[in-house]
């Protein structure tokens, strides 16, 4: 027996949802899903809706219940194509009306633009992309405190794993690759200072096989962090793949000598790669 748990759209708990709904669904293996599964979401979803016509103008209790909605898409799509796009809609519309009666919350801009931006994949529709795109970008105007919403860094990251998810070379894949090459360049502007960001920066360059341009942003990570393994073997990585085995080495090698102990394992996990 696994419980269905009610979340804010994006993994983090709904606050009060328990309040009004808590949903026990018996799940097959992964990745089948049961219809008996799908029928419990249902039943959740009804009561969903039965508590946004009980509190209407409550934007807690429509982040809510838009948690429920996206449960419901994900339950169902291996079942019903049709249902699970319908279970996305209302996610889409409810999350609509949280960021209508409270504009300056950020989890609502936060699930209403991850939302759209699933939509828009499975519809392959650029407009709702573009849309989803526009209610994250709220997110890029500063860094936050609050746990429930996504630092920039997090966002790009979040573009960056939809459009990889898109096999084909769609519009709307092209959409999402060039609006997270917008939010790296905006990331950095925020947190110049923040090892990650110009590391995400240098992945988008190395998809556009601009290499020296990743190169300056993975060194500019290594001196913000020298410690961190992490743009360290980034760097390793990019020389090896320009046929540079020497200079990919001599990364390492450094690397051994200057990141915390406890990253050393993974430094020479990648020199033993080499050397074979």
């Amino acid at each position: 027996m696994a419980s269905l748990v009610v979340t804010d759209g994006l993994g983090h708990a709904g606050g009060n949802s328990k309040e009004f709904i808590t949903v026990n669904t018996e799940l097959a293996p992964h990745p089948t899903v049961t219809r008996a599964a799908q029928a419990a979401a249902n039943r959740a979803a009804k009561l969903a809706l039965g508590a946004l016509s009980l509190q209407p103008s409550s934007e807690k209790i429509h982040l809510d219940a838009g948690g429920v909605f996206l449960h419901v898409h994900e339950l169902s799509y291996n079942i019903s194509h049709s249902s699970a796009i319908s279970a996305l809609q209302q996610a889409v519309d409810v999350y609509s009306k949280a960021a209508q009666l409270a504009p300056y919350n950020l989890v609502a801009h936060q699930n209403l633009g991850s939302a759209l931006l699933t939509l828009g994949i499975d519809k392959e529709s650029v407009d709702t992309a573009r849309s989803g795109v526009f209610h994250l970008s709220k997110l890029m105007q500063r860094r936050t405190n609050f746990a429930s919403v996504k630092q920039p860094p997090q966002v790009v990251e979040h573009l960056v794993s939809l459009y990889g998810s898109i096999t084909s070379q769609t519009e709307v894949h092209k959409f999402l690759k060039d609006a997270a090459i917008s939010f790296s360049n905006r990331a950095v502007e925020l947190l110049p200072r923040v090892g990650e960001v110009h590391m995400l920066k240098a992945h988008m360059h190395m998809e556009r096989a601009e290499f020296e341009s990743a190169r300056q942003c993975l060194l500019r990570a290594v001196d913000l962090d020298q410690r961190d393994a992490g743009p360290r073997i980034a760097l390793s990585d990019l020389h090896s793949r320009l046929g540079e085995r020497d200079q990919a080495l001599s990364v390492l090698h450094r690397a051994r000598q200057e990141v915390q102990s406890d990253h050393r394992h993974v430094i020479e996990q990648h020199l033993n790669e080499l050397s074979d």
